[in-house]
Order: structure tokens, then sequence, then C-alpha cells
């Protein structure tokens, strides 16, 4: 797949099938991490891998999804939830570049995935104390970001912004997903 290609197909998810995601899929993403550029060469961030039911179970109780989508249509349902979670860890006494660092891993994970089928979603929005007590977190790390990974169970597609120029996405009663994106007059200029 070209990375053009990637860029344009690769929305976020929310709602998985109960498919389990196979190990080496899991490892293969977290060798990819490997990689990631990081501010000074530190390295600073690990990676946890959250693949058991009751650890998904508790990670799921206190994310929040979606947050311009009305509850019933934004969070899965039992039957809907993701299948792994990947937290992102920080220092807690971080540098500068550790917001930076998580955004360019968080984004080698979800292209990871997608290339094997695997959605996925990036959020923000959770309690970070109740994570890091899950994970077992010592006091000089924190949960940066926490990243629902599964096989989609509905669309999502990038559309072109609307006249109004709002870039709030929608989702429809059968979960169908619609990004808007700006035009490349919006968002460049070449001088």
């Amino acid at each position: 797949m070209k990375l053009s290609e990637l860029y344009r197909q690769c929305r976020t998810f929310r709602k998985f099938k109960q498919i389990e995601i196979p190990d080496q899929d899991i490892d293969d993403i977290l060798h990819d991490l490997r990689y990631v550029h990081s501010g000074n060469n530190r390295q600073s961030l690990s990676y946890i891998a959250v693949q058991s039911k009751p650890k998904r179970d508790a990670i799921a109780k206190v994310i929040k999804y979606a947050s311009l989508l009305p509850r019933s249509l934004a969070d899965p349902k039992p039957d809907e939830e993701a299948m792994a979670y990947l937290v992102i860890i920080a220092d807690t006494d971080h540098s500068r570049t550790v917001d930076i660092d998580t955004g360019i891993a968080a984004e080698y994970i979800v292209e990871s995935a997608f290339e094997k089928g695997i959605g996925s979603c990036m959020m923000l929005n959770f309690n970070v104390q109740k994570v890091n007590e899950i994970l077992s977190l010592p006091q000089n790390r924190t949960a940066a970001m926490v990243i629902a990974l599964g096989y989609p169970s509905h669309t999502s597609e990038a559309i072109e912004i609307g006249a109004e120029g709002s870039t709030a996405y929608t989702c429809d009663e059968t979960y169908h997903y619609r990004v808007p994106k700006k035009t490349i007059r919006q968002i460049s200029k070449k001088i």
C-alpha cells in the first residue's frame, strides 16, 4: 500500500469485531516502535500491550470515545469493545518533547496496525490515575495515551470539508463515520 493511500484510508475506528488480535501482530507493532523518532533520541517512551480480558475490561471502564458524538453513537457496546489497548508510557518528570514523541509514536502504532487490517482509536480522554493503577506503574511513570485496537466493525471515511467549514465528524445510525478534511488551499500555501 502506498503511503498516500494509507493516509487516506487509515481513519479512527471505535467499534470492533470480537476477534482476538494474534500475538504476532501485536509483537510486530511493538517491534516497529523501536524505530520511532524521538526528540534528542531520548527514547524515553515505553509501551504496554493490554491483551487480557480482565485488564481490557478495566481499561474500557476509564476511557471515553468520541467527545463530539452522543454517547450512544460514540461508545462501543460490550460486543464491540477493543480487543487490545496499547498504552504509551512516559516519565512523570518528562522533557518538553514528550508530547511530540507521544504523537509520533501513536501514529506509528495506528499505521502499523492498519497495515495488518487492525483499526485503532487514539485517546487522551481517560482517567490517568486509574490507568496507572490498572497497569501497576511506578510513581515516576504515567500513561500518556491509550490506543484501542481491533478489527473494525464499522466504516469511516475522509470527506471534503463542507461550505460551512466545520471539521466536526459525524456518525449515522449505521455507524458510518464521516471525517471532514480541509482542502489543500486551506492548510497550505506556496511562497
